[in-house]
C-alpha cells in the first residue's frame, strides 16, 4: 500500500500544491517603493502602465521590506538624470529578501521590467542619433537542442529515479524495525527471540536478509 498508493499521492499532491504557489505568485503584483519618491517620470509613468507592479508610497521602505509589507525597494541614486542627460551610466539599486520565494519571483520581475525600461533609453538615444536598433545588437544568439526525444526522456528519468531510490532506501529500514518489534511480539516470540544463544547483529541481519 505505501510504495503504490501512498507515494504517487503524496507526489501529486506535493506536486499541484508547488503548482499552485507558482501561479499564486505569477498573479501577484510586486509591492515596490521608489527612493526617492521624486524618481525620473518615465520610470514612474512606466511603472504606472505596468499591470504586474504597484508603486507603494512609504516613508520607511527599510522597515517596511523587512516586515515584508513591500517586495523591493527601488533606490534612484543621485544625480540620475544628468548622467542620463550626459549619455552617462549610473547603477539602479534593487532591495529585495531573497530568503522569501516571493522576493526572489519579485526581483526577478522588477529586474526584467528595469531592463525593458533601459532597453527603451538605448532605442530612444539611437532615434536621436538615426541610428537603427540592430547597432548595438550585431548579432544574436540562438540556442538550438540536438537531443532526440529519447535523450530528453531519460534525462527527466534520471532526475527523477534517484529521488524514489533515496526515498524507498530510507523507507526499506521500516518494514524490518516493524518486524523485529511488532511483529515478534504479535507472533508471540520475541520472549523467544531474546533468549536464544544469538548475537544481536546477526538476529537484526537475518530479519534485514
Amino acid at each position: 500500500v505505501v510504495p503504490l498508493l501512498v507515494y504517487p499521492i503524496l507526489m501529486i499532491v506535493i506536486s499541484q500544491l508547488g503548482i499552485a504557489q507558482v501561479e499564486k505568485l505569477k498573479a501577484a503584483k510586486a509591492r515596490v517603493a521608489v527612493v526617492p519618491q521624486e524618481a525620473p517620470p518615465s520610470l514612474l509613468e512606466k511603472l504606472a502602465s505596468d499591470s504586474t507592479i504597484v508603486v507603494v508610497p512609504s516613508t520607511h521602505p527599510e522597515r517596511d521590506l523587512t516586515e515584508r509589507a513591500l517586495d523591493a525597494v527601488i533606490q534612484i541614486p543621485a544625480g540620475f538624470e544628468a548622467n542620463l542627460a550626459s549619455l552617462d551610466s549610473a547603477v539602479i539599486n534593487v532591495r529585495v529578501d531573497l530568503s522569501r520565494d516571493r522576493g526572489e519571483r519579485m526581483s526577478e520581475r522588477i529586474r526584467s521590467f528595469l531592463v525593458e525600461w533601459r532597453e527603451e533609453m538605448v532605442t530612444a538615444r539611437l532615434a536621436e542619433r538615426d541610428l537603427p536598433p540592430q547597432f548595438v545588437k550585431p548579432f544574436t544568439v540562438q540556442i538550438e537542442n540536438v537531443a532526440g526525444e529519447k535523450k530528453m526522456g531519460g534525462s527527466i528519468v534520471g532526475r527523477i529515479l534517484p529521488f524514489f531510490l533515496v526515498v524507498m532506501m530510507m523507507s526499506g529500514a521500516l518494514y524490518p524495525a516493524i518486524d523485529v518489534t511488532a511483529g515478534e511480539r504479535e507472533r508471540g516470540t520475541l520472549e523467544t527471540l531474546l533468549v536464544v544463544p544469538a548475537k544481536r547483529f546477526n538476529i537484526v541481519l537475518g530479519k534485514f536478509l
